[in-house]
């Protein structure tokens, strides 16, 4: 089985948001953290059905080296 989690973070509808910004001391950004509600989907491409969500945080917990924590729940929709 193989599965795709759809990322959006810009256009008319993201499913992603920096809800902290975080340092502006690029490229780490240490303490940016972002809350997401990605859908997870049965195939690629625009055919593909919605069988799911990813829905969680993911925070830039590096502060010498670029390294992210996440926290995520996957809730399935389909019965398959």
């Amino acid at each position: 089985m193989h599965l795709y989690i759809n990322q959006t973070i810009s256009g008319p509808n993201p499913n992603q948001l920096v809800v902290v910004n975080g340092s502006q001391q690029a490229p780490l950004f240490f303490g940016l953290t972002a809350i997401s509600d990605w859908t997870i989907l049965d195939g690629p491409g625009p055919n593909a059905s919605v069988v799911g969500r990813a829905q969680g945080m993911h925070f830039q917990s590096g502060h010498i080296r670029e390294k992210w924590y996440t926290s995520m729940n996957f809730l399935f929709e389909d019965t398959r």
